[in-house]
């Protein structure tokens, strides 16, 4: 790759994505997908705090900004993904930050709370999956096993999480 994925039309990043090469691969389009939950998750924070002249949501977007650098970074950053996401297993396996932008989300951004739900999850499922193939070149049991039970403990309620702010989501949109 000749430059940055990032740099390139969203196009050309599919274009990438379906070539016969591993790179870029899962974890770049699953970090994308991390990207573009930030973003909307920060785009209805800041939508709210407009509405709401809300210092919490204005910080909460620029939180999401943040993460959504951090994402953008690790689509070009795939092939050193695998210390970070290990590094990442630490954090908390469960997190209320993206359910603090749908108490504050206007009822017009509400579809953007659920599709950021979604890019969250799948960024968080397609880091996992690699995390798992690496897992096979990996000699210790020992070392496997423990990061197979992390891997778990970061995964485990994100399905519940998203459910929650689908659900909530649905319960304000008229269908």
């Amino acid at each position: 790759m000749p430059d940055r994925l990032i740099e390139r039309t969203l196009r050309a990043f599919s274009d990438e994505l379906s070539a016969d090469t591993p790179v870029p691969g899962g974890g770049s389009a699953a970090a994308y997908a991390g990207a573009m939950g930030a973003a909307l998750a920060a785009m209805v924070a800041r939508i709210a705090a407009k509405k709401e002249s809300s210092e919490p949501m204005r910080a909460f977007a620029e939180e999401m900004d943040g993460l959504r650098a951090d994402f953008l970074r690790f689509v070009d950053e795939d092939s050193a993904a695998y210390g970070r996401v290990a590094t990442a297993m630490k954090l908390p396996r469960k997190t209320d930050a993206c359910e603090r932008a749908v108490e504050g989300a206007s009822p017009m951004t509400a579809s953007d709370v659920s599709v950021g739900a979604l890019m969250a999850e799948a960024a968080l499922r397609g880091a996992a999956l690699n995390v798992m193939i690496n897992l096979a070149s990996v000699k210790d049991p020992a070392q496997v096993k423990a990061l197979s039970e992390d891997l778990d403990r970061v995964l485990e309620g994100a399905e519940e999480q998203r459910h929650r702010i689908t659900d909530f989501v649905e319960s304000r949109i008229a269908r």
